[in-house]
């Protein structure tokens, strides 16, 4: 489990500086006698939901077969095991089983900050896997409870166990929570909300930026916070692209750009402003984001950007030809493989789309069997055989973070 010695190792880490001044220091080192006012019983959801392996459930209820899972031991280190393997919904159900272990074994979570912190550890490995997941409502109805990341208890100066200079500024909180807390609010119902939420992560990420500035000892670790203020940042220009913001998000993006040092990152900035580009239809200036993608990339990437060029002038035919080279030397890109399909059906070749699907090596992402599933209906009868046959073939090696209801595998009731 996630241990509070993390606080002392990478306390840098955990800074952060409440927006309210004194209150993570002065205000609370004169409560230590008395009980905490606040009520944390809201960290015991009544809402957390069990995820079903609906991959597993469809196997035995459409091919008869039994998948089997990995076991791991319950504990962290399982939980990571099942994410790198991507059985994210085993590692989901995983982690709200730990805190209702966690909730049994303990009295009083508020006098233990050791458990605090795992809880809050545990919740933020599971808010990523929802958003994942695209869970969104289960998301919206398990992390709606945190109102506030900022209230003492979460605080390691609150707590007598940990009261120190060294831990003064520190708070519980993972950084990754904090992400989750400010993005989940644009699947709400009020998707605007998250704007201000996200401004306001941004400036609590300044703040404890200029708190390292100021101390010698700390100044090193400024680079670290430097790119958490980049991936809110970024979380920004994805936010507002999602609420179809497009000229804003791509301002953002476009400053991004301009100091991007990380060469990985730079590509992506550039491809998600070609795609704006082409959204907002900006000739102009996809043809400038692609000619400095160009030189980054080897051949893939050289005809990917032809056939965007294809794509945005309407000519499919073209963009057919473009996918067909890229895929001749690369056959294991399910992009180019999924492309190539979408551009073949618009050139009236369906069955040959489905059999680019059907002839693709490595496992398929989900979009790949929910175009498979549309295609067969557009040229067989037997369209629900189409879709099982593919289902079958990789049943083996699907883990189970895909969804069926994605992947059309189940009749709509």
């Amino acid at each position: 489990m996630p241990s509070i010695n993390q606080l002392y190792e990478k306390r840098h880490l955990f800074f952060w500086i409440n927006p309210i001044k004194g209150v993570n220091r002065f205000n609370i080192e004169n409560n230590f006698d008395s009980p905490p006012s606040s009520n944390l019983s809201f960290l015991l959801s009544k809402n957390i939901h069990i995820l079903p392996d609906t991959v597993k459930d469809a196997a035995c209820s459409l091919l008869g077969v039994n998948l089997s899972r990995p076991v791991v031991s319950e504990d962290i280190n399982g939980i990571n095991e099942l994410i790198k393997k991507k059985h994210l919904r085993s590692a989901a159900n995983m982690c709200q089983k730990l805190i209702l272990n966690i909730f049994e074994n303990c009295e009083k979570i508020e006098d233990d900050p050791n458990v605090l912190f795992q809880i809050l550890n545990l919740y933020s490995i599971r808010f990523q896997i929802l958003m994942g997941l695209k869970e969104y409502s289960i998301l919206i109805d398990e992390i709606t409870p945190f109102i506030d990341l900022d209230i003492p208890e979460f605080y390691a100066s609150f707590h007598q166990k940990l009261k120190s200079v060294e831990l003064e500024h520190c708070s519980l909180v993972p950084f990754s929570l904090r992400l989750c807390h400010a993005e989940y609010l644009k699947y709400s119902t009020n998707p605007w909300e998250c704007i201000p939420r996200i401004n306001q992560l941004e400036s609590g990420v300044k703040r404890v930026i200029e708190f390292l500035k100021t101390n010698s000892e700390m100044e090193p670790f400024t680079e670290d916070w430097n790119k958490r203020l980049l991936s809110v940042e970024l979380m920004k220009a994805r936010t507002l692209y999602f609420l179809k913001q497009t000229r804003l998000s791509f301002e953002v993006y476009s400053d991004l750009l301009l100091n991007m040092k990380d060469e990985n990152l730079r590509k992506q900035i550039l491809q998600m402003l070609t795609r704006l580009a082409i959204t907002i239809g900006d000739e102009k200036t996809m043809e400038k984001f692609i000619s400095e993608l160009n030189p980054q990339g080897g051949a893939t990437q050289y005809y990917l950007h032809k056939c965007l060029r294809a794509i945005f002038n309407g000519n499919y035919s073209y963009a057919q030809e473009q996918l067909q080279n890229i895929s001749r030397t690369n056959d294991t890109d399910p992009a180019v493989a999924n492309n190539l399909a979408v551009a073949l059906l618009y050139n009236g070749n369906p069955a040959e789309s489905v059999e680019v699907i059907k002839k693709f090596k490595e496992l398929p992402p989900e979009v790949m069997f929910t175009n498979i599933t549309t295609l067969s209906e557009l040229i067989s009868p037997n369209s629900i055989d189409e879709k099982q046959a593919l289902f079958s073939k990789w049943i083996d090696k699907l883990p189970d973070g895909y969804n069926v209801q994605e992947m059309k595998l189940l009749q709509p009731k």
